[in-house]
């Protein structure tokens, strides 16, 4: 077994402790010093898991604020696939990682459930179908420009992508989201961070199709973690950590 399918067992059981452990055993026996600490916080995020508690949260916490000083890109290895934030999709925003996050985009409309019967994309009209269909295009290396985006019906967002990233993260119409996807991936240079804000937006958005409730929503969003995972291969190598 490689180091891939240990590691979409993890994805596809988080709660299990086993599919972990057979990991850090996996990196142990790789022998590099950058894998042998991944597997020491993967052993601790077992404990962490089996306890429940959040004594051994804080535990496993203190261990990787140490070890973020000495072994930095083991800890975002291991940070990237147990406890992805927002930060780290903000964080892929350069031109290389446009098709793997309009990818992302483009599974989460296709695979989340609405709660209103089918997927979230189903839901959408005219221009919102346009708009799926570019982010199907960047998602398979097409150049895409504003002259390919229709203009919104009532004005919608502007094709310039002046829109304040921060607001359109709190925004829950699914079209807008998609919308704002296809502008930030189009026009990356104009908000360097717009793309990354912009993929977390549109799941967000897919998420709150799936349910209006937070703790509701928690299915798609673990969802969600695993279709990142298989668009975007962890961007950290910990074989350089000595």
């Amino acid at each position: 077994m490689n180091e891939a399918a240990l590691l979409a067992a993890c994805d596809a059981a988080p709660n299990d402790p086993v599919p972990r452990l057979v990991l850090a055993d996996w990196l142990e026996e790789a022998g590099t010093p950058g894998r042998a600490v991944v597997a020491r916080l993967v052993r601790q995020s077992v404990v962490a898991l089996r306890a429940g508690t959040p004594a051994a949260q804080g535990v496993l916490t203190r261990l990787r604020n140490r070890l973020s000083k000495t072994h930095p890109s083991a800890v975002a290895w291991f940070e990237w696939w147990f406890e992805p934030t927002v930060l780290h999709i903000v964080q892929l925003h350069n031109a290389l990682d446009r098709r793997r996050l309009a990818r992302f985009v483009v599974r989460c409309l296709h695979e989340t459930p609405s709660r209103l019967g089918g997927v979230v994309m189903d839901r959408f009209r005219a221009v919102g179908l346009a708009d799926f269909r570019l982010l199907e295009r960047i998602a398979q290396g097409d150049d895409v420009t504003n002259a390919d985006i229709q203009p919104a019906p009532l004005g919608g967002l502007p094709t310039t992508y002046i829109a304040s990233v921060t607001s359109l993260f709190g925004m829950g119409d699914v079209a807008e989201a998609v919308r704002a996807a296809v502008l930030a991936l189009t026009n990356p240079q104009t908000m360097p961070h717009a793309p990354g804000w912009a993929a977390v937006t549109a799941a967000s958005a897919c998420a709150t199709a799936f349910a209006d409730d937070w703790a509701q929503q928690a299915p798609a969003r673990e969802l969600h973690r695993r279709l990142l995972h298989e668009c975007v291969p962890c961007p950290f190598d910990p074989e350089g950590d000595g």
